[in-house]
């Protein structure tokens, strides 16, 4: 059973396998208690942030572009395609440890979503991260689309 959700709300949510805690903060102007296509909210946020650690995955060389075919539309897609080719060798989120200078990579821990509902089928998603000690901001448009919720829009930086 999930929480009834009052129209702007901050809470903190557990997810994923590790149970993270992030804190979100809703604005939701439309009255939706649950978004549209019944998924609670703590599904939706897990989704959300999901969706930008596969993609950072992918700009690292540590993924392919196929698994986002679902969750992302054919431009997004492309637009990943586009920055990856800019980024090129750059080693996003890669540490030296140790004194023979063994690489790891960092992974992403979810820090916060703000998520701003601008109409009955799309939403604004801001997500904060942390790869190690450095900050990153993820934004997201997702969009109703049939049946689903797709990215239509996602910028990393």
């Amino acid at each position: 059973m999930s929480v009834p959700r009052r129209s702007g709300y901050e809470e903190t949510i557990l997810i994923g396998e590790s149970k993270i805690p992030v804190k979100v903060r809703t604005i939701n102007t439309f009255g939706a208690e649950e978004v549209t296509d019944g998924r609670t909210m703590e599904t939706f946020v897990s989704s959300l942030c999901s969706l930008v650690v596969r993609s950072f995955e992918f700009l690292r060389g540590r993924l392919p572009l196929k698994p986002l075919e679902r969750a992302c539309t054919y431009q997004c897609r492309q637009r990943l395609r586009v920055f990856a080719g800019l980024l090129g060798t750059t080693r996003l989120g890669v540490a030296a440890v140790g004194e023979d200078g063994a690489e790891i990579h960092l992974p992403l821990i979810p820090k916060s979503v703000e998520i701003f509902r601008s109409s009955p089928k799309a939403y604004n998603v801001t997500l904060r991260f942390m790869v190690g000690d450095l900050p990153m901001l993820a934004n997201e448009v997702v969009r109703l689309l049939g049946s689903r919720w797709v990215c239509t829009e996602l910028d990393m930086g």
